[in-house]
C-alpha cells in the first residue's frame, strides 16, 4: 500500500522515491524479525525468556507514572 503511493508520487524525485523504498523495506525487515524474536521467546521452556519484555514494560511505565506524580507535587 504504501510501496504504490510512493510509485504514484509525482512530487517525488526517482532518487527520493528509491531511498523511501529502502527505508520501507528495511521496516519490514525489522518487522518479521522483532516478531521471530517474540515467537522464540514463546517457544522457550524458560519463564525468564518468556516475561522479561513485559516486566521491563511493566517496571518502565510503573517508573514514568511515579516520576511523573513526583515531578507534579513538586517531591
Amino acid at each position: 500500500m504504501v510501496k504504490n503511493l510512493i510509485h504514484k508520487d509525482i512530487d517525488l524525485p526517482p532518487q527520493d522515491k528509491e531511498t523511501a523504498l529502502k527505508l520501507l523495506e528495511q521496516d519490514i525487515v525489522e518487522m518479521q524479525e522483532v516478531s521471530k524474536r517474540w515467537e522464540s521467546d514463546m517457544k522457550s521452556d524458560s519463564w525468564l525468556s518468556k516475561n522479561t519484555r513485559p516486566i521491563a514494560l511493566i517496571f518502565l511505565t510503573i517508573s514514568l507514572v511515579i516520576f511523573i506524580l513526583l515531578d507534579g507535587f513538586d517531591i
